[in-house]
């Protein structure tokens, strides 16, 4: 799959994680710049550390093992960002790494649905 198809998800998806959590937890300006520009970067981080040379290039950070892996960190960061109002951990920088995974994601369900899907 073409960058600009991942970023373009990349991008739908933010606007969706946005308005559902702007009804729960306030969100400012320097917080939505820097999640957008996070899972901008998400959405092309996985094909950096495995870079699409041939039809093979979908290793482990192509694979349903890391995307249950990251799935489970991104539930447990937004969880931490709702359910809780921590003063030690700046909102910054969790709704950034937050997005960050939504982005990596979302590119591995992308790829998913190609035909060569993603490996175990």
């Amino acid at each position: 799959m073409r960058r600009t198809v991942h970023l373009f998800i990349g991008a739908s998806v933010f606007v969706i994680l946005t308005l559902s959590l702007s009804h729960v937890y306030p969100l400012n300006f320097g917080n939505l710049i820097f999640g957008f520009f996070a899972v901008l970067v998400g959405s092309v981080v996985p094909d950096m550390l495995e870079p699409p040379v041939n039809s093979r290039h979908r290793g482990f950070f192509h694979s349903r093992r890391f995307l249950k892996i990251i799935m489970a960190i991104f539930c447990i960061s937004i969880g931490i960002l709702i359910l809780t109002r921590l003063p030690k951990i700046p909102v910054t920088i969790l709704f950034s790494g937050s997005c960050l995974l939504l982005g990596y994601i979302f590119h591995l369900f992308a790829d998913a649905l190609t035909r060569r899907g993603l490996p175990i």
